[in-house]
């Protein structure tokens, strides 16, 4: 039978002792990158929605005033709005879906406003034309802005472009739709 020395003993409880130390280590190092992790994800998803709402958190009362003037028939938010980035325009320019606002469909030409406030503009001067009682073809109001106001993509492209003409679609003193046009009308 073999005897286990005491020194023998102690080398065995130090051997012990020190990978116990080891494997709490790495299981504790594991948990912090596990909880650095989440605090990573959680920081991106916060960036995302601040990122998101940058543009109405810039012009809140315009952002306000355009909430109130948009009931469930209008849709200058969900798809032309400032909010939405380049990629979700891009993407229905291509495809005809937008994720963002839940669309599917053919590719249609698609842009969007750059600002809140040139958005409300034309709104604010289309419902004061309506009232004053002018009725143009199919409720549509053109406008021509001094500077750019907005971007998109045509129909399948893959330029980006820039404009400084606008349209917005009124149906009986409702406004239904407001979006940069992309190219010159006729």
């Amino acid at each position: 039978m073999h005897r286990v020395t005491p020194a023998f003993s102690l080398i065995l409880l130090a051997l012990w002792s020190y990978w116990s130390a080891v494997i709490v280590l790495l299981v504790l190092v594991a948990i912090g990158l596990w909880r650095l992790l989440i605090i990573w994800q959680d920081i991106r998803r916060t960036a995302r929605v601040v990122g998101f709402l940058a543009p109405a958190l810039a012009e809140l009362d315009e952002f306000y005033e355009l909430i109130d003037l948009s009931v469930e028939k209008s849709h200058f938010f969900q798809r032309h709005g400032p909010m939405l980035k380049i990629a979700d325009i891009l993407e229905r320019a291509r495809t005809g879906g937008m994720r963002v606002s839940g669309l599917s469909g053919k590719p249609v030409s698609s842009a969007r406003w750059y600002r809140h406030a040139d958005l409300l503009h034309a709104i604010r001067e289309t419902l004061a034309r309506w009232k004053a009682g002018e009725r143009p073809r199919g409720g549509v109001f053109v406008f021509r802005f001094d500077a750019i106001i907005g971007e998109g993509y045509e129909k399948d492209g893959t330029d980006l472009m820039k404009t400084h003409i606008a349209v917005v679609v009124i149906r009986d003193g409702v406004v239904i739709t407001a979006y940069p046009l992309l190219r010159n009308p006729v």
